[in-house]
This record gives C-alpha cells, sequence and structure tokens, in this order.
C-alpha cells in the first residue's frame, strides 16, 4: 500500500527516481572539468552573494554562462549583470511580472541588447498572459553580440518544436509571433 501512497504505480515512480538520478549524474559530470558551478545565492542582502564576489573567483577571459532564476529578485540583479557584460558568453534569464514591472523588463532588455542579442525566449505556463498577451513570466538567452556569426536567421514564430517544452506540462505553451525587423 505504501508504494502505491501517491496514486502512481511504484514501477512508474521507480523509473522517474532513476530518470532523475541519471539527470543529476550528467549536471555534476559536466562541472568535472574545467567548468566550475557556484550554487549560491545571489543578491545584496543577509545571507546573500554578490556578483562581484562572484566574478572575483573566475579567470579575467573566462566565458561564463549565467543562469538567472531568482523568482523576481531578478530586476535587482540585472544591471550588476551587464556591468559584467564583457566577462559573460551568455545570459539565460527568467523575468517575472512582465506586466506589472513592464517599463522595467524593457528598460533591461534594451539595456542588455546594446552588448548581447536575444537569442531566444520561451514564455512559461505556469504564469497567465498580460494583457497584450505577452507571457506574465519569460525566459530570455542572450550570447554576447561578438561571439554570433553574421547573418542569423530570426525566428519569427516560438515555441521551437524539440528545442522547447512547456514549463507546466498538463497545459499548452505560449505560441509567440513576430514581425520581421
Amino acid at each position: 500500500q505504501a508504494l502505491r501512497s501517491s496514486g502512481q504505480p511504484w514501477r512508474w515512480r521507480w523509473h522517474e527516481a532513476m530518470r532523475h538520478l541519471a539527470d543529476r549524474r550528467r549536471f555534476t559530470g559536466f562541472f568535472s572539468g574545467t567548468q566550475r558551478h557556484f550554487e549560491e545565492r545571489i543578491g545584496s542582502g543577509e545571507g546573500t552573494t554578490g556578483l562581484d564576489r562572484v566574478f572575483s573567483r573566475l579567470d579575467a577571459d573566462s566565458g561564463v554562462l549565467l543562469k538567472c532564476d531568482i523568482e523576481g529578485d531578478e530586476y535587482a540583479v540585472f544591471g550588476d549583470v551587464l556591468r559584467h557584460g564583457k566577462r559573460l558568453a551568455a545570459i539565460l534569464i527568467e523575468f517575472h511580472d512582465t506586466q506589472g514591472r513592464r517599463a522595467e523588463f524593457l528598460r533591461h532588455v534594451e539595456h542588455a541588447l546594446n552588448e548581447f542579442s536575444l537569442v531566444h525566449l520561451h514564455g512559461n505556463n505556469w504564469a497567465h498572459a498580460a494583457a497584450d498577451g505577452l507571457p506574465m513570466v519569460i525566459e530570455l538567452t542572450l550570447v554576447r553580440k561578438d561571439l554570433l556569426p553574421a547573418g542569423l536567421p530570426q525566428r519569427l514564430q516560438l515555441p521551437v518544436k524539440g528545442v522547447d517544452q512547456p514549463n507546466r506540462a498538463d497545459g499548452p505553451d505560449f505560441r509567440l509571433r513576430f514581425s520581421e525587423s
């Protein structure tokens, strides 16, 4: 009875546990060479580590991939992120409350586009869309412009099959369309 307590057959739960274990091994294996992973709370308050401290531990010529999923605090640290832009190869960041903080969101994106190209975005379907259709939570992938080849094609429709998947599996993914610029 204990094996069925979650409502899932024990074989399914065993399969899921093994999949998560394999994912964890791949994750930790990635950081076994020259790559370094700092699992810390980034911020400016008590119990957090500032970005200046994080970057002080890295070689000056390191091409950092920075992933920020900090549940609303991204607005407070994004200026510091961009201050270290020359040391960043790419930024993966999730912005929350794009409706209530639209002006701030757009200001951050416009500032980032001075040095980075927006190469991908994905609407997180755990949240709803704003009145104008923009997802309330949006994931951006930015790559430093000098690292990209010239003439990359623009994607005018998202999500990309085989690349994106809904954050919430039981709900539809956001479909986004863009006009050519």
